[in-house]
């Protein structure tokens, strides 16, 4: 049976209420959706489900430096003793971020590189590869196999679940990128927050002329420079992420903590009002030749080249360029990275709340 027509069935049998009447019945409420979704959903991934050895249920752990230090996880996909997958699975109506957090603290102990939370409605994956971060911040993907596309739920699931590209590494590496791709969009929308409040502030013409004679054309009348002025500082993207926080506030979520970069290295307190200056010039004060030689990679390309990136924004130094446009938490793990590679015990590292 194809992927897409095991899910067909899985909404089907929702439907029906087959799950939720197999739960009442049983001691292990989450049992029906293991047996009757997830499992059928790894077979169709190219699993053995049957072998042991390669999908364990009730997994058990210790020795991780966790509360308890043990537990057991729902579901652990494996391969010759590697733990690769980690999937807990809770009965529809549990919470699935608090599912997750034994499993998360888990896996990032031992380097299990996938978390998969599911109630059988619900699924989120998480990367958990990181230095630091609550695993709210980790998430890469998540859908519903009721009412979310087709199309989307087999992308997802073949791209992070496919057995060949878990056991190649492939799944792991398309984690890895779609986590930093999703860190740039947000280093790029406090970059346009920035950008706009800028713009404004410096009074750029070509933004004013362009509003005013866009507004004259419409109104058939042209308004001042200054009333145009007034009405583009009105419409601060700071203004909407305020709004932005304050809903989520309404709401009961935690809303994302902007925060800066602050580097103290042998004395000297390295913090600007841009997190990337911080960035470079501590990279410079360290040394950038002495940096290059690392070879320090960021998704595809060298941290520090000669070369110019369409993708990324760069700041020169020297006669080099260096990746400054990542999520501070990125640049505070590769300033680790770089003090633990050249044994520097004169660096503090840290990201201020703001």
């Amino acid at each position: 049976m194809l992927l897409r027509e095991r899910i067909s069935n899985v909404r089907d049998q929702h439907k029906e209420g087959v799950f939720t009447n197999a739960a009442s019945k049983t001691f292990h409420h989450d049992g029906p959706i293991n047996q009757g979704i997830v499992m059928p959903i790894l077979q169709e991934l190219g699993w053995d489900i049957f072998d042991v050895t390669q999908v364990v249920k009730q997994y058990q752990f210790s020795n991780v430096g966790y509360k308890n230090d043990g537990g057991v996880i729902d579901v652990c996909l494996m391969e010759s003793d590697k733990e690769h997958v980690i999937i807990e699975v809770k009965r529809q109506g549990r919470a699935l971020d608090k599912a997750v957090e034994q499993a998360f603290h888990y896996a990032y102990y031992k380097g299990v590189p996938i978390v998969i939370a599911t109630d059988g409605t619900s699924w989120k994956f998480y990367y958990t590869v990181l230095p630091e971060g609550e695993y709210n911040s980790r998430k890469i993907a998540e859908f519903s196999l009721i009412t979310s596309e087709l199309s989307t739920i087999t992308s997802i699931l073949k791209n992070y679940l496919k057995y060949d590209l878990v056991i190649s590494g492939e799944a792991m590496r398309n984690a890895k990128k779609d986590y930093e791709e999703q860190q740039l969009e947000k280093e790029w929308e406090e970059a346009f927050e920035e950008t706009w409040n800028k713009l404004v502030e410096e009074e750029d013409e070509f933004i004013v002329d362009t509003v005013q004679e866009k507004m004259g054309s419409i109104c058939q009348s042209k308004p001042s420079k200054d009333f145009v002025l007034s009405l583009l500082k009105r419409l601060k993207p700071e203004s909407s992420k305020l709004k932005k926080l304050q809903d989520s506030s309404r709401k009961g979520q935690k809303p994302r903590q902007l925060t800066q970069l602050s580097v103290i290295i042998d004395g000297e307190k390295i913090r600007r009002k841009i997190s990337a200056d911080t960035f470079a010039e501590t990279i410079k004060k360290i040394g950038v030749e002495k940096v290059k030689k690392l070879n320090i990679s960021y998704g595809k390309q060298q941290l520090i080249s000669e070369q110019n990136y369409d993708n990324y924004g760069q700041r020169d130094i020297g006669n080099y360029k260096i990746i400054t446009q990542m999520s501070n938490i990125q640049k505070k793990r590769i300033l680790h990275e770089i003090a633990q590679q050249l044994s520097l015990n004169n660096i503090e590292v840290q990201l201020i709340d703001l």
